[in-house]
């Protein structure tokens, strides 16, 4: 299970609830995950991104950049620890994080690095937290990224800087709907199909209100669920009775499930193949036996 954070937070504190009163903290894909899926490997990957220049597609700090060093990250790594190509990946993303996954995974399904290649292949589910789904809608991404700076304290921002974020916007909606094409035609595939879940937060930040509005967080024909929490704690679960890790990681359960299903019977087709290799190549070789007895 693959975590990606957005840009107001890290590999950790995304995750991870404030204090409580006892001074305790909780990072639940740490804590809370391997109880409810205790055979999952949670990678939680960080990237230091800058808040102006994730936006502009020839920085070296943008999205595509971050989308490369997520992909290389796992692709690496799957391949340091010798994991089987066929072990499927879920992912969880946060906010704009969905959008640096969405691009390794085109970059991903376009490459014609096997080991990079896998990657896509190998997605089953994605649970986005609050991730936009905007496209093309200016005035929706101009209220976004209105919202978006004031939560990231960028108080003094203006409509020169809003204007310099419109043609970056318009980059992570090309993302956006490169990222659908692709799901809807490996959708066509019962065999290469992968599940999309979206999440939008049930409560505004204080004085600013909801960062990704409920419409702007879904995609059409894709189930989407409320978190009690808004866009900061819908990504932070201090126990397992948390309603919101309930709709999470039942959604991880169940896609984990199927995954473990489809692995038996990938298992029985090829011990069974094993079985009518054996059989066979002993039975031409009895047969070459006789024969030559019979000579």
């Amino acid at each position: 299970v693959v975590f990606v954070h957005g840009l107001t937070g890290d590999s950790f504190s995304t995750w991870t609830t404030p204090p409580n009163g006892s001074g305790d903290k909780v990072c639940w894909p740490e804590t809370l995950l391997p109880v409810t899926i205790p055979n999952a490997r949670a990678i939680l990957f960080g990237y230091a991104a800058d808040v102006l220049r994730f936006w502009d597609p020839s920085s070296d700090n943008s999205v595509y950049q971050h989308g490369k060093s997520l992909l290389r990250y796992l692709a690496d790594m799957r391949d340091d620890t010798k994991t089987d190509p066929e072990r499927k990946i879920l992912w969880v993303a946060h906010s704009l994080g969905g959008l640096v996954l969405e691009e390794a995974f085109l970059i991903s399904e376009n490459s014609a690095e096997p080991y990079l290649n896998a990657i896509s292949k190998a997605t089953y589910g994605i649970a986005f937290l609050a991730t936009p789904h905007i496209g093309t809608d200016k005035a929706a991404w101009t209220d976004f990224a209105t919202k978006f700076l004031r939560l990231e304290h960028f108080n003094n921002y203006n409509h020169a800087l809003l204007e310099t974020l419109s043609p970056g916007s318009k980059n992570l909606a090309k993302i956006e709907d490169q990222f659908l094409t692709a799901w809807r035609r490996r959708s066509k595939k019962p065999e290469d199909t992968f599940h999309l879940l979206n999440f939008h937060e049930e409560y505004p930040v204080t004085s600013i209100g909801k960062i990704v509005e409920d419409h702007s967080a879904t995609i059409p024909g894709v189930l989407s669920q409320s978190i009690p929490g808004n866009h900061i704690t819908i990504a932070q679960f201090e126990s397992l009775l948390n309603p919101g890790y309930k709709l999470v990681s039942g959604a991880l359960s169940r896609w984990y499930r199927e995954v473990e299903g489809e692995a038996r019977e990938r298992e029985k087709s090829r011990r069974a193949a094993r079985l009518f290799s054996r059989w066979n190549n002993s039975g031409e070789s009895y047969g070459t036996l006789s024969s030559n007895h019979g000579k």
